[in-house]
C-alpha cells in the first residue's frame, strides 16, 4: 500500500507543479544553466540542498 501512496503523491506533485506526466528526461526539465553536463549524484545533491538549507533556519542551536 506505501508505494501506491507514493505513486499518487508524485502524480500530484506533477500536477501541481505543471510537469508532463508523459515520459521524458526530467533533467531537461530543469533550469539550471550547464545542468546537463553534470552527473546525475551532482543534480540530485543540488536539488537535496535546496529543500534542505531553508529548514536551518529551524534546527535548535543545542539538542533537547
Amino acid at each position: 500500500m506505501r508505494g501506491e501512496h507514493s505513486k499518487v503523491w508524485w502524480k500530484e506533485v506533477k500536477r501541481i507543479s505543471g510537469m508532463s506526466t508523459g515520459t521524458g528526461d526530467l533533467v531537461s526539465k530543469i533550469k539550471v544553466d550547464n545542468v546537463e553536463v553534470l552527473p546525475a549524484i551532482k543534480i540530485a545533491n543540488i536539488i537535496n540542498k535546496a529543500f534542505l538549507d531553508p529548514l536551518q533556519e529551524y534546527r535548535l542551536p543545542h539538542p533537547l
